[in-house]
Parts: C-alpha cells; structure tokens; sequence
C-alpha cells in the first residue's frame, strides 16, 4: 500500500509538471504573437508621426501621441536573459501578474549559459513564480507586488518575493488550506525534487506582509 501511494504521488507530480510545461507553451506562444503586434502596431505610430513632423503638423502630432498614449494601457515587459526559454517564461508571468493587478519588477544578468535542464528551470521557476501571483490574489490589500531575482555568478541565485497574508511554515513546508489536500502541494514538492537534483539549498521566510523564497544552485555539471 505504501509502494502504491508513493507511485500514486510521482504519477500525480508528473502529471503536474507536464500541464504546468504545456501551459507555458500556450502562454510564451500567445505572448510573443500578442509582442508582434506591438512591434507592428508602434512601427505604424512611428510612421505616421514622422509624416506629420515633416509636414511641420506639430499640433496634430501631438493630439495623435496623446492619444496612442491613452490607448498604452498594459505595460510590455522586455525581461532579457538571452535565455529564450526563461525570457518567454518570465515576459509570459509578468504579463499574467500585471492583468491581475499586481506590480512585478525583475532583476537578471546573463542567463545564457545556465549548465541545467530547460526544462527543469521552466518547473523550478513557474511554480515560484505561480506560487507569488496566487499568494498577491489572495493578499486584501492594495499595494500587490512580486519582485524576482534570477541571476547567475559562480552559482544560480534566485529570489521571489511577494506581498502575502500570513504564512505558516512547517519543517520547510507549508501546509495547504485548500479542499482535498492529497491533490495539492505539489508546486512546493517539484521545486524540492528540481533542488536537489542540483544539490541546490533554499530558504523561505515570512515577515511583515512579506513571503520570501531564495535558492542557491551551485553550477556543477548534471549528472
């Protein structure tokens, strides 16, 4: 019975992994379609305030730009890693916590030649960063916010820290208040599993409105 449970659990945390990859897919696909839009549609902006400044319309180009500018109601996030696959990840993310209201700023270097699995990096991260967005849903006050650290050195050092109610943290894990249990938590658990693949270390807190997330993975070669 033990033997089937523990089969039961890895066959549901698979499960988990491969919808949450899929989504990703479907967003990062959706976003960069949604980003050549803009390019195309700020290029035609671009072109028709050039003509009115050449033909010396100044008024008229200046009702034209305020008015493309009340029209800029979403911000586009450019999260550069030269890392396509977390670019795609993390643009696809600040995009979903800006349409729920929620302020997201990133700080990242060079990515580009991370030594992990991409998509173990794509688990990794969703689940931290879907873990934020879910916790500022939930938060009662206004001032929701997400700041993400992703950056590599002589290690992989990542940080997530969001605006959350009060979290209860147990021997490293928080225990879930949602209906059936059994079917949740295992965001936290396939961030542990991806950890210690890469003999990764990791530390969460809370503290004055504040939930914070920091790993550290040391760059050795995957084994």
């Amino acid at each position: 019975m033990e033997y089937a449970a523990s089969e039961r659990e890895q066959l549901l945390m698979l499960n988990q992994q491969i919808q949450l990859q899929s989504k990703n897919m479907t967003s990062a696909s959706e976003l960069y379609s949604a980003q050549r839009k803009k390019v195309h549609d700020f290029r035609a902006h671009l072109n028709i305030l050039n003509q009115l400044m050449k033909n010396q319309e100044y008024s008229a180009a200046e009702e034209y730009l305020e008015k493309i500018t009340e029209q800029q109601t979403d911000r586009l996030f450019l999260v550069n890693t030269h890392h396509p696959i977390l670019d795609a990840l993390f643009n696809t993310k600040a995009a979903e916590a800006t349409q729920k209201k929620i302020n997201i700023d990133f700080e990242v270097n060079d990515l580009s030649k991370l030594p992990f699995y991409a998509s173990d990096m794509v688990v990794l991260l969703s689940n931290l960063l879907d873990n934020a967005i879910e916790a500022c849903q939930q938060y009662d006050k206004d001032d929701k916010a997400i700041h993400v650290m992703a950056v590599a050195q002589q290690d992989f050092f990542i940080s997530v820290r969001n605006t959350s109610e009060p979290v209860v943290i147990i021997n490293g894990s928080i225990p879930t208040t949602k209906p059936e249990p059994q079917m949740h938590g295992f965001g936290l658990a396939n961030i542990r599993l991806i950890l210690e693949k890469y003999s990764g270390e990791y530390t969460m807190f809370y503290e004055n409105g504040w939930f914070q997330f920091t790993a550290d993975i040391p760059f050795t070669p995957i084994s």
